[in-house]
């Protein structure tokens, strides 16, 4: 539960992202509320690391 922003509002972006035609990755970990753990950060550097390359496939 992220008593920040919730979790609704990712779904929201991410289809309104997909829409615009853009790549969207989604990942959330279970019991980390408004944080980020290992595995958030080995995908968002996963995400960075295709960015860059231009290797991105749309899901």
């Amino acid at each position: 539960m992220d008593e920040v922003i919730p979790v609704e509002a990712m779904t929201m972006a991410r289809e309104a992202l997909g829409q615009a035609g853009l790549n969207v990755q989604w990942h959330v970990s279970r019991g980390i509320g408004h944080g980020i753990d290992g595995d958030g950060l080995r995908l968002g550097g996963e995400f960075l690391k295709q960015a860059f390359a231009g290797t991105l496939v749309a899901d």
